[in-house]
């Protein structure tokens, strides 16, 4: 059996293998509780950009707990993490100052996109807590329930 890391976050078993894993307010919504990535995979398809971004979710999750703002909020939030974006790309594509080793490169790049990512599913997930919004399926998944 594998373990999660311990964290204040929900755990469930996976039905098939046992496995143990975080329940992040989004599975709830895409309805995948109790579904083990290994026996019983999304059906869409997953990177490891996507890994990243619900990593860094959770890591959200874990340090703020379910966050609830108003949308002005969330826009202040997102805006400032794709200000941290901007510099990154500008401290790497100038490279002219000290700072450049630890704000830019495409590792801080990469590392403040996925957190703009994880913000902007923040506020999906926000919304769909606070609105009365059948859940909507992956267009791949509908496909197949036609054939």
């Amino acid at each position: 059996m594998t373990k999660v890391p311990a964290t204040s976050l929900p755990v469930v078993n996976c039905s098939r293998c046992k496995t143990e894993m975080v329940l992040l307010a989004s599975d709830t919504t895409f309805g995948y509780v109790g579904r083990c990535p290994q026996c019983d995979p999304p059906p869409f398809p997953t990177t490891e950009a996507f890994a990243a971004v619900l990593a860094e979710r959770t890591r959200q999750d874990k340090k703020w707990g379910e966050q609830n703002h108003s949308p002005q909020w969330w826009l202040a939030i997102l805006m400032e993490e794709v200000g941290e974006l901007a510099q990154a790309i500008l401290e790497t594509h100038f490279d002219k100052n000290a700072e450049h080793t630890t704000k830019g490169g495409v590792e801080n790049i990469r590392k403040e996109a996925v957190q703009c990512a994880a913000v902007a599913v923040a506020l999906i997930e926000y919304i769909d807590r606070h609105t009365q919004r059948p859940v909507s399926r992956h267009p791949a998944t509908e496909k197949e329930d036609k054939a």
